[in-house]
């Protein structure tokens, strides 16, 4: 005979098939198996191996996300080209305006070579 406990643990399990459904977005996942956002945040706070599923989710999801960002890049698609550069290669110098890698004095160098001896210190 199912108890109250049962019941409990297969709904979580919805959510947790709904939040993979729906890429992590909470409401979309909540609404679709009808439970209030919030029960979600108190499994959260209250529940150690539902926040573990959840926290696992996530990193599927962000695999997911960076494997279409990837397909995007190889596709030639500009505008992801220039996100993933502004993400990725900031120490290169892609990133937004005023964001700009200064190196750490106690462990890199912060003198900058110009070329035909010439140099600038930071």
């Amino acid at each position: 005979m199912p108890s109250d406990l049962d019941d409990l643990n297969a709904i979580k399990k919805k959510m947790l098939l709904a939040l993979e459904k729906s890429l992590g977005v909470v409401t979309s996942a909540a609404g679709k198996i009808k439970i209030a956002r919030g029960t979600h945040y108190n499994w959260l706070n209250s529940d150690p191996e539902y926040k573990r599923e959840v926290e696992s989710l996530e990193d599927f999801v962000m695999d997911f996300l960076e494997s279409k960002a990837y397909k995007l890049v190889m596709d030639e698609n500009v505008v992801m080209t220039i996100f993933m550069l502004k993400c990725r290669a900031r120490r290169r110098g892609y990133g937004d305006r005023g964001d700009y890698w200064a190196p750490n004095p106690t462990t890199e160098s912060s003198v900058i070579e110009l070329g035909n001896g010439r140099s600038i210190s930071l």
